[in-house]
């Protein structure tokens, strides 16, 4: 059992006889009505504290619990009413006899000069967390005096849901309007969806459009619409600059220079003189063909070599009503350049009728070098027209092939939403944050002088007027529904100001604005924290689409050779071992539970390089671990979690994989659906959609700079029918569903994944009457079964037109073969 377990077995079983009276706070406040809910939670929590273990009494835990309670009641005389019922505040008693027998006391007036200025509600959340890091502690004035400068103090997170301010930047803001968007698109021809918006919210601006991007493309089209001739969305923000240009209408765009690292993006890095050539070709005839100089764009560069500006968001102003504007937001993973325009369909042949929205080519021209020799490249404004490019007949493996078209298209799934209300206001103030420091560093390209930057904080002066736009609080125009705040990951020297930029906040202080505020760190992961703090709030389930999905390597206790594996690959965040651990929970409850998680099939690009397969393995490790702690915990893996992907295929006579890769994908005309989006659903009442993959540079804070909305309902005890529907649409169009209730729907998911993925490897989209394509998910082919976790046994190849490699147990692989030595007991920490 252990010491900690024998002592407390001493303590609290031995020698501490039970004496409940009837008078007592404890029976009135905690026993007599006692919540089976909240008991069951206190088992929880002290099984993942190692106080208990698998097969105790739950009964005797109650009586521990009951006790260590008493003890605080008989030390104390008084306990507070946030201590009744939850076990983290006695687990510190429970593991240690000298633990702060004192800290129920009525604190109001005993710790102000403690906790020198800070309020109780901090104090109050300090200590219900407090138990993570100071067990064994005798003085809890002593250990505050001691340590409130210290790190510690910064993962002590206290707000019941949110981050709180010490971790991050912005706010959390009731009445919240949320959109919420299942791919760019709702049809083929952009009737309805994302891009659709965006395109009305841009033409309803007056005052505003601030863009960030990690890729922006001048000559992609936002509309699809039937019929062709579409504007690019260079020339619609020209032409909103040139007609907003006299009331002071404003845009920049801030994207990240791509320029310094192997994957050039020449649109985007070169932005400016696409956007200059489009006014000068476009706007020919107009009587001022001067490029308007209220549209600013900027690339600029992350300070340390390999990571990137990794946001993505749309911010303009819109027309609230009595005079004034208000502000909104489109945020997610959808970049405005090549290849996102898509919807639920999902077309890859070009055969399909589906697809003939793709076909049509726009004649884009692409800046190249009038002198091949030229030293600057950047300084050459000749444009040079080569041969026209297929606009989004998109493919990052096999776009580059002499007829691309000859190539199934690689499908873009990506998820989307609009915030419109206060929490939309954080966005103005994180671009503007960006705007103003990126310019430092030397390699920024375009826009970045000080009249650049001046312009831009004008912007932000206009919406701080309560006169013209909708106060950030102000409750008559803010009524939505929802909770909402804004999440980042970035680095100090990235955001904020050297100005004083003074503004009212809303109790009616001076408010110094761009500060840095989170405390003795020049980083902010508030996106890890809010997927942490969803995570163990789930009740029922979570849902997660994520493009990459690598952590927890403090969990690995044996990671494959190969290019970038090992237990030093620096994957430190914490998400997978909190799924693990939520899992294992609900499992020891015996409740309903159940984690979905879909991934890309392969990381975009050659799944052959060394670079993808060097994911591929940190991804399999990470996902090892995660079936690996079920397992071992005695736990039907089936039961709690669903893995796979999204495909899409017709049907084919015979299927070819004899030949090279390119010659049996032209032939196959099958592909992946790719997963690019960066959102977790948990319980139909709580979300984050953002820019962050669940991996280590997106999440650590210093790596790339990520923005997301985390979203929650007013009513925390409802699930948000808004969120629910949203849930629905995507099980619907992608899992083949038409149940309601996702716990009861894990059987038919896993079963209609097995038959797709079947069905996909075979080329068919049909196996006799009763097994059909249903939706586009694929399950993994892990026999979990198998003591080796091996693929099943038609050892249906991963990627799988060609010979690359298996999912697991090829040599050429970095995945080994033999997994005999990771499932001895020492396999998790």
């Amino acid at each position: 059992m252990g010491k900690v377990l024998i002592d407390i077995q001493k303590r609290f079983i031995a020698k501490v006889p039970l004496k409940l009276n009837e008078n007592s706070a404890i029976y009135e406040r905690v026993y007599k009505r006692k919540d089976p809910l909240r008991w069951n939670r206190m088992y929880a929590h002290l099984w993942q504290q190692g106080i208990v273990e698998v097969g105790y009494d739950p009964e005797t835990v109650e009586v521990w619990v009951l006790r260590a309670l008493q003890t605080l009641d008989d030390n104390n005389k008084r306990i507070h009413p946030n201590l009744i019922g939850w076990s983290q505040d006695v687990v510190p008693i429970l593991k240690n006899k000298n633990v702060m027998l004192k800290t129920a006391i009525d604190y109001d007036e005993n710790l102000k000069d403690t906790t020198e200025g800070h309020t109780n509600e901090w104090f109050e959340n300090f200590w219900k967390y407090g138990d993570r890091y100071f067990v064994g502690a005798v003085d809890y004035k002593w250990w505050w005096k001691e340590n409130k400068d210290s790190s510690i103090i910064n993962e002590i997170k206290y707000e019941s849901l949110g981050i709180s301010g010490k971790y991050a930047t912005y706010k959390s803001y009731s009445g919240n309007k949320i959109e919420f968007y299942n791919n760019a698109s709702a049809d083929k021809n952009g009737t309805t969806g994302a891009f659709r918006d965006i395109y009305n919210a841009i033409s309803e601006a007056k005052e505003f459009i601030f863009i960030a991007d990690w890729s922006f493309h001048p000559y992609m089209r936002i509309l699809h619409s039937e019929g062709g001739n579409d504007k690019s969305i260079g020339h619609i923000l020209l032409e909103w600059a040139r007609n907003n240009k006299v009331n002071g209408g404003q845009i920049a765009i801030h994207t990240w220079d791509h320029t310094d690292v192997a994957a050039k993006d020449e649109q985007n890095d070169n932005g400016k003189k696409h956007l200059e050539y489009i006014n000068k070709k476009d706007f020919k005839d107009d009587k001022n063909p001067e490029f308007p100089t209220n549209l600013l764009w900027r690339a600029s560069s992350r300070t340390d070599l390999g990571w990137s500006h990794h946001q993505k968001f749309v911010v303009l102003d819109y027309n609230a009503g009595n005079s004034k504007r208000g502000v909104k937001v489109f945020i997610g993973g959808l970049d405005l350049t090549k290849g996102r325009f898509d919807w639920y369909k999902h077309p890859i042949d070009i055969n399909d009728n589906e697809s003939s929205e793709f076909l049509r080519i726009t004649n884009t021209r692409v800046l190249e070098p009038v002198d091949e020799d030229a030293e600057d490249y950047n300084d050459q404004t000749q444009p040079v027209e080569l041969e026209p490019e297929i606009d989004d007949w998109y493919n990052a493996e096999l776009g580059n092939e002499s007829n691309p078209r000859e190539y199934p298209r690689q499908p873009w799934r990506d998820i989307y939403c609009c915030v419109d209300g206060p929490t939309a206001y954080d966005v103005i103030r994180e671009f503007v944050g960006r705007w103003n420091f990126d310019p430092a560093y030397s390699d920024a390209i375009g826009d970045d002088s000080s009249a650049n930057i001046k312009a831009v904080q004008e912007v932000f002066k206009k919406i701080i007027n309560s006169s013209k736009f909708v106060k950030q609080w102000g409750k008559d125009y803010h009524n939505g529904t929802f909770k909402a705040q804004i999440i980042r990951s970035i680095t100090k020297n990235h955001w904020g100001s050297d100005q004083d930029v003074m503004t009212i906040d809303k109790k009616g202080n001076e408010y110094k604005e761009f500060q840095w505020t989170i405390t003795n760190i020049d980083r902010e992961h508030s996106i890890q924290d809010a997927y942490v703090e969803m995570i163990n709030k789930a009740e029922s389930f979570i849902y997660i689409e994520s493009q990459y999905f690598i952590g927890s390597n403090s969990k690995w206790k044996y990671s494959p050779d190969g290019a970038g594996a090992g237990t030093n690959s620096g994957a430190k965040n914490i998400i997978p071992e909190t799924i693990v651990n939520k899992i294992l929970q609900k499992a020891r409850l015996k409740q309903d539970f159940h984690v979905y998680l879909v991934l890309p099939m392969f990381p975009e690009g050659d799944p052959a390089s060394s670079a993808l397969q060097g994911i591929r393995d940190l991804q399999w490790t990470t996902l090892s671990y995660l079936i690996r702690a079920i397992v071992k915990a005695g736990c039907d893996v089936n039961k709690y979690l669903t893995l796979g992907f999204f495909a899409n295929w017709g049907n084919i006579e015979t299927i070819n994989t004899d030949n090279d890769r390119n010659t049996s994908v032209k032939f196959n005309k099958r592909y992946m659906i790719y997963v690019h989006s960066k959102a977790m659903i948990v319980d139909d009442n709580y979300c984050i959609i953002g820019s962050a993959n669940l991996n280590q540079r997106s999440l650590e804070g210093n790596r790339d700079s990520e923005i997301g909305v985390a979203i929650w309902s007013t009513d925390k005890d409802e699930v948000h029918p808004q969120i629910r529907d949203f849930r629905k649409d995507i099980w619907k169009n992608y899992f083949g569903l038409t149940s309601n209730d996702p716990i009861a729907d894990f059987n038919t998911i896993q079963k209609n994944g097995r038959n797709n993925y079947n069905l996909f490897k075979d080329g068919k989209t049909k196996d006799g009457e009763t097994i059909r394509k249903k939706g586009f998910f694929c399950s993994w082919p892990i026999d979990i079964t198998n003591d080796n976790l091996g693929i099943r046994e038609n050892k249906a190849q991963l990627i799988i037109d060609g010979k690359t490699s298996w999912i697991i147990g090829d040599d050429q692989c970095l995945w080994p073969t033999d997994y005999s030595d990771i499932l001895s007991m020492d396999f998790l920490e």
